[in-house]
């Protein structure tokens, strides 16, 4: 078998500004902005913007589309998983903006514990974290 790798992945986004705002607090990067007017699949025309982290590629495609209201993210999808070095720092971010866990961080094995939270368009993100932490108050 040929070799396969990840490329990205995409969600279909409400307000692009927005999320792309959510992400960074992340420490994601605006990588290339596209605005597609002959969409593939017979999509509604787009804009469409790649972010990735730090010494990666794009990894992570936001599409808005034209005329496109509020997103489902339907029964199918579940989440989005990042590893975190340091929760109570994203935490920090995520609340000084008015975004609150959906979950407390759990420890969930002896070395990881988990925290969930919800992009702007309803979309749960999962935060795996070493199980230290520098504050005993989001244990």
């Amino acid at each position: 078998m040929g070799r396969v790798s990840f490329v990205h992945t995409c969600y279909r986004v409400t307000d692009l500004d927005r999320s792309v705002a959510f992400y960074e607090l992340f420490g994601f990067e605006h990588r290339q902005r596209l605005e597609v007017t002959d969409p593939v699949e017979g999509g509604a025309p787009a804009s469409i913007v790649m972010m990735g982290l730090p010494d990666e590629g794009a990894t992570l495609e936001l599409r808005q589309e034209a005329g496109s209201g509020p997103q489902d993210p339907g029964t199918g999808y579940y989440h989005f998983g990042l590893v975190v070095d340091d929760l109570e720092d994203i935490l920090d971010r995520l609340d000084s903006v008015g975004i609150a866990p959906t979950m407390a961080p759990k420890r969930v094995t002896a070395d990881t514990r988990v925290c969930f939270v919800r992009d702007p368009d309803g979309y749960k993100v999962e935060m795996l974290a070493p199980a230290r932490s520098r504050s005993s108050h989001r244990k």
